[in-house]
């Protein structure tokens, strides 16, 4: 990923030191480092983002969140994008877990990303999954923020399989 080596280059010896250092690693506790970690995040997660986007011209952010779905239980592998009403969109996939109550659907994920960011209104949601329908759940977590919103159901050849509303 030549962009995040770039990045990182460019950050100062000293302060590249502490991005890459977490607290719970150094003996004292000299300093929080939870801050630079946080950005450290964001930079990994924007240079995995461009090199998807690089490597899959074309496709939609739906598809290219599906990609970096975790789902080795199910294999079923899904991205959403949810769409603001200031035109922002917010992708997220599908991360399963060994305990299927604590599996979050790529639907839930981009609102929880939405949500987090202050966003409390869409204007639709897009799921790109082998299933034929959205779930229950996931079209209950969407009415919470926009009742009546279009769902788009997408294969993963982007062909559209169902809209429905939240």
């Amino acid at each position: 990923m030549p962009a995040l080596a770039t990045l990182v280059e460019r950050l100062p010896d000293e302060l590249r030191r502490r991005a890459f250092t977490h607290s719970s690693w150094v003996d004292e506790r000299v300093q929080s480092y939870e801050r630079l970690e946080f950005l450290g995040d964001c930079v990994l997660g924007l240079a995995v983002a461009e090199e998807l986007y690089r490597r899959a011209p074309g496709e939609d952010e739906g598809r290219l969140a599906q990609q970096r779905a975790y789902a080795p239980y199910t294999g079923l592998a899904e991205g959403a994008a949810v769409r603001d009403t200031d035109g922002r969109t917010y992708a997220a996939a599908t991360v399963e877990n060994v305990d299927a109550a604590l599996t979050m659907s790529a639907v839930r994920a981009a609102v929880a990303a939405a949500a987090a960011s202050g966003v409390r209104r869409f204007e639709a949601v897009a799921i790109v999954s082998e299933s034929r329908a959205p779930t229950a759940a996931d079209l209950a977590v969407v009415a919470e923020f926009a009742p009546g919103v279009p769902v788009l159901l997408a294969a993963p050849d982007g062909s559209l399989r169902a809209m429905v509303r939240a």
